[in-house]
């Protein structure tokens, strides 16, 4: 079994401290002995013999994200195995989880579309290329220098007639974004599952609450299938007026409050972007549109 601690050299890295822990396993920062460049190392838990088929699950996250190459996509550089143990090394991010990010309070407006447009790019590309994620959550995106967003954790992600992580009737991703699809456990989960999870973190960003709260999980999932989100967007009207302003006078603009026809379309676009109704299949199936509402909000 292979010791992972501070020093230690594992093939060409050595690790020069832990970056985090978890269920799934750790993950180190690790330095190139021969580039010097930093970097991550995920380690699983358990390695050969984890359990509940995660060895399968982290070995495909690997695959996949190592497959993708995006500027929003956490990059995935050299993976391998030491004795019994599956080591994943990816690009070191440097910052923080938009869940940190919210926990202290949530975004500016301008901050939230930024951030939400970024991800829509990361997953345009993934979709492009036949990889559904699955679990979009804040908890997943990270944000590096800059506010440049970087998409991440792949376990459970799909690519197209990859049926050896999906089973008919079973759960997949996290209950408070995950769409209704997931909810009964569809198998054929398309690229719109993420859009749905992604939609419901800019809810959140938004307004500073979940979708969804309940007090036990079977009741949470049924709320993606059958509610309304729990909370409105009105109270944020004073504030989306101000900051569309804001953004208006940067732009060399008319400032001013939003028109009674903006605040509408503000208000369907909103309504649009947050209940499980928006998955319908004569909405567009790329994100194109999707960015292109994002932009429109800013003007």
């Amino acid at each position: 079994m292979t010791h992972f601690e501070q020093g230690a050299i594992i093939d060409n890295y050595q690790i020069a401290g832990i970056l985090g822990s978890g269920g799934m396993g750790q993950v180190y920062r690790v330095e190139h002995i021969l580039t010097r460049r930093q970097d991550a190392m995920k380690v699983l838990a358990g390695g050969r013999q984890a359990a509940g088929g995660q060895a399968q699950r982290f070995l495909r996250e690997i695959q996949l994200q190592a497959s993708l190459n995006h500027p929003n996509i956490a990059a995935v550089h050299h993976a391998f195995w030491m004795d019994d143990d599956l080591v994943m090394i990816m690009e070191l991010v440097e910052g923080e989880t938009l869940q940190s990010v919210l926990q202290a309070g949530r975004p500016s407006l301008a901050t939230a579309l930024n951030y939400a447009k970024q991800v829509l790019l990361a997953l345009q590309y993934a979709h492009e290329h036949g990889v559904v994620h699955r679990d979009v959550t804040p908890a997943n995106i990270l944000i590096a220098a800059g506010g440049v967003i970087k998409l991440t954790d792949f376990g459970l992600a799909k690519a197209p007639r990859d049926m050896r992580l999906t089973q008919s009737g079973a759960v997949l991703g996290s209950l408070y974004y995950m769409s209704p699809e997931q909810v009964r456990g569809s198998a054929t989960l398309d690229e719109r599952t993420d859009i749905y999870s992604l939609g419901a973190v800019l809810y959140e960003m938004s307004t500073g609450k979940r979708p969804f709260e309940a007090g036990d999980p079977f009741s949470l999932m049924l709320a993606h299938v059958q509610q309304p989100p729990l909370w409105g967007y009105r109270h944020r009207l004073a504030e989306i007026n101000g900051q569309i302003a804001e953004l208006r006078a940067r732009l060399g603009t008319a400032a001013g409050p939003v028109g009674t026809s903006k605040r509408r379309t503000i208000k369907k676009r909103w309504r649009q972007s947050s209940k499980p109704r928006f998955l319908r299949r004569s909405q567009s199936r790329t994100m194109h549109g999707t960015c292109q509402l994002l932009d429109s909000l800013l003007f």
